[in-house]
């Protein structure tokens, strides 16, 4: 039996600078699992981040066909 392994990333990028800020990782097995960690990670980075940051992120957390 093969096992499926769904690898969740959450990365910041500083437009002004080009760099990547690596803001977290998951391992789940399946697709739903997946959609839960990054739902909750980019609630938890839109709490930390300033207004204008959070515009991106509050526009994919209200965008329910991103989410299907």
């Amino acid at each position: 039996m093969t096992t499926r392994t769904f690898w969740c990333e959450a990365i910041a990028l500083n437009s002004a600078t080009g760099h990547t800020h690596w803001l977290g990782a998951h391992a789940t097995s399946t697709p739903r699992l997946a959609l839960r960690w990054i739902h909750t990670r980019a609630l938890a980075i839109r709490d930390q981040v300033d207004t204008p940051e959070r515009w991106p992120i509050n526009a994919w957390l209200r965008d329910d066909r991103e989410h299907q």
